[in-house]
């Protein structure tokens, strides 16, 4: 916050509330609550939103939990899992590839290598490839579904599943 310039009325506003979100937080894990993954990405600049995932776990969720979160938890709570949170034909195919394992380092979200949207690989930051869209002939061979899984997360052994 101070560091990066907020306003000194967000950061009082941050002070005298932080201890009670995270104290929330916490007792809603405690209790079993399905929790939507959301950000105060309005504080501070888009693109940042992944480093929610680090204070969920650090306040109890596991790092699959809080992945979840963000899809199929989300998906459901908002009445969309029939068009988002996990990779099925027909879903709107939104995913991100990092380099590693984020159930071991859920950090690794915060840095993706591969951006796919709606199917399509709008960002590719893999050695030698750089920052470029990808041509349409290229989409086929880039096909989002399970069967590409292991080649696109080879930290994991197994796409999570409910």
């Amino acid at each position: 916050g101070r560091r990066d310039g907020w306003p000194a009325e967000t950061m009082r506003k941050n002070e005298e509330t932080t201890e009670a979100q995270r104290d929330a937080f916490r007792r809603c894990i405690e209790a079993g609550v399905r929790l939507a993954y959301g950000t105060d990405s309005g504080v501070y600049p888009h693109g940042l939103n992944a480093i929610q995932f680090g204070y969920m776990v650090r306040l109890g969720m596991t790092p699959l939990a809080a992945i979840r979160s963000a899809t199929v938890e989300a998906a459901d709570l908002m009445g969309w899992s029939d068009r988002v949170g996990s990779l099925e034909t027909g879903r709107f195919a939104d995913l991100i590839a990092v380099n590693g394992d984020p159930t071991v380092d859920i950090e690794l979200l915060r840095e993706p290598l591969v951006v796919v949207k709606g199917g399509a690989t709008v960002r590719d930051d893999r050695s030698g490839r750089g920052d470029h869209l990808v041509a349409e002939h290229d989409l086929d061979e880039r096909a989002v579904g399970e069967h590409r899984f292991h080649r696109m997360f080879p930290g994991l052994s197994e796409p999570p599943h409910d």
